[in-house]
């Protein structure tokens, strides 16, 4: 990517360990660190093996987020974070905002119900389920792959 683009990475509590570490680890490789935007304050807490596990910060509460602020979207699975970012208002409003402006999302597993209930579709997005460990890991690399794939295009509606 020609420049580093600030990607919102938006999750609660009970989002999926495995795939937060994953996608951390591929955004990592490319120097990149995600904003985690969260309904709660302080710390979420992951969710694998049937037990809580590590936490991340939050660096922003989605009430006073704004899509306009950010160049990319990665919405991780798990039911638990999936639930409670349904119930929150401002998830309707984060998310429409990157799609109104064609800003890439990409949305993994379970989180594409988040999706599907609001009615989100388009070019921009990129839905990606996997079925073990390796795919997940492929997964990411395709996820890095649509945000480059998007960049110019993005770069053009800016102009």
């Amino acid at each position: 990517m020609s420049q580093m683009p600030k990607i919102a990475l938006l999750a609660a509590s009970g989002v999926s360990e495995k795939e937060m570490t994953a996608i951390a680890r591929a955004l990592a490789s490319q120097k990149i660190r995600p904003m985690v935007i969260t309904p709660e304050t302080g710390l979420i807490h992951t969710w694998g093996e049937n037990t809580w596990g590590h936490c991340y910060p939050s660096d922003a509460k989605i009430e006073v987020s704004l899509g306009s602020d950010y160049d990319r979207l990665i919405i991780p699975g798990g039911q638990r974070h999936v639930d409670k970012l349904l119930t929150n208002p401002h998830t309707k409003r984060f998310v429409s905002a990157m799609m109104a402006m064609k800003k890439p999302v990409v949305v993994f597993a379970e989180a594409e119900k988040i999706m599907a209930t609001n009615g989100f579709e388009g070019d921009n997005a990129a839905t990606f389920a996997y079925a073990s460990d390796e795919e997940l890991q492929a997964t990411c690399v395709k996820m890095l792959e649509h945000f480059e794939a998007a960049e110019p295009m993005v770069i053009a509606e800016a102009a």
